[in-house]
């Protein structure tokens, strides 16, 4: 095993193989959430499975502090400009947009410098490893990412056919339909947990509220993801449930609601582009040239899943790594689309496509 340790990240190669990124796996400084819970767990289970590398950025992603190599990077001007903003922290919506895109800033032109070659350096490394990239992230234990154990992206469908990876999410629900069925309890009471805190966050509110107007024009990141929480109630949860907490906005009405909503989605389940699209994967998306010889999936796997049961995420991964280069392969055979998803239809696991 080879590794190299870098200002900023760190390699661990095996083998040649799968390259997984861990683009937010930093030290969690001033708050808990800016690192992606266990994704680096994750992650290197996967890789002590399939060989390859394994990146580990231990960098922290806030802009003050670190960089976010998921994001692209910043004209100087605007670097320097918003560092004011990020140390007085009080226009939440200009911060939210800047962080959306940029990956850090800076107190000065040597600062910006500085980042900026651990920056470029990172991504001269990274685009050398290898041609398959997965990019491993956890998403919230929230309502609104509820039923999604784990949600799967594909940038737009650059390397592999959105319809390829749905064919091969669907197979791996039925696969592990017992595993997801079992921790359903034990997912939801931890979503209701982490509901029971959001709300305790929430500014004096009216006891009676629409649900249709409430947060309308939210402005915090607390607020927007509040948001999506009262739309999977709108959404999922029976009327009466429904009327209830707008007729009184109360903690023990909106857990309820809660509640009924989650039990209305039906089974935890791996998803397709149900929460993520690739939308603030800037880095990606241009240093790893998507499209050419590359293929790069981002797998985002709940907070819940990856605490407590990492060994079953990266066993799912993993399938889905292996599923993907036999798809590359018949591809690369000559086959049509038709063929190689019934293949992936079949249950026995010992069918092969006839050689091109």
């Amino acid at each position: 095993m080879d590794i190299e340790f870098f200002e900023g990240f760190t390699f661990y190669k095996k083998s040649e193989g799968p390259v997984y990124l861990t683009l937010h796996s930093g030290p969690a400084i001033e708050t808990p959430t800016s690192r992606d819970d266990n994704s680096d767990t994750v992650a290197s289970l996967c890789w002590m499975k399939t060989g390859g590398s394994l990146v580990l950025v231990n960098l922290p992603r806030k802009r003050l502090l670190g960089i976010d190599f998921n994001r692209e990077i910043p004209p100087l001007h605007k670097a320097i400009r918003m560092w004011a903003e990020f140390e007085k922290d009080e226009k939440t919506a200009i911060l939210s947009k800047y962080r959306s895109r940029y990956a850090w800033v800076s107190n000065s032109p040597k600062d910006y410098n500085e980042r900026l070659k651990i920056y470029n350096k990172f991504w001269f490394q990274v685009k050398n490893l290898g041609n398959f990239y997965i990019s491993v992230h956890r998403k919230f234990t929230r309502l609104k990412n509820f039923p999604s154990v784990m949600d799967i992206s594909s940038f737009g469908g650059k390397g592999i056919d959105p319809e390829i990876v749905v064919k091969i999410i669907e197979d791996l629900n039925k696969e592990y339909r017992p595993f997801f069925k079992d921790i359903r309890k034990n997912y939801m009471e931890a979503v209701l947990l982490e509901e029971r805190r959001a709300f305790k966050k929430l500014p004096r509110l009216p006891k009676k509220v629409s649900l249709t107007h409430l947060y309308q024009e939210a402005q915090s990141d607390f607020q927007r993801n509040f948001k999506k929480d009262l739309e999977m109630i709108k959404k999922y949860a029976s009327k009466s449930f429904k009327k209830r907490l707008e007729n009184r906005f109360d903690l023990k009405n909106f857990l309820m609601a809660s509640k009924n909503a989650m039990n209305n989605c039906g089974l935890p389940r791996i998803t397709f582009e149900r929460i993520f699209k690739n939308e603030l994967s800037h880095a990606p998306k241009k240093k790893l040239y998507l499209g050419t010889d590359k293929i790069i999936i981002e797998i985002e796997c709940n907070q819940f899943i990856n605490y407590w049961y990492p060994q079953v995420a990266a066993d799912i991964i993993t399938k889905i790594i292996e599923k993907v280069k036999k798809v590359e392969m018949y591809s690369k055979l000559g086959h049509k689309q038709t063929e190689i998803l019934e293949f992936l239809g079949e249950q026995d696991g010992n069918k092969e496509l006839p050689q091109g």
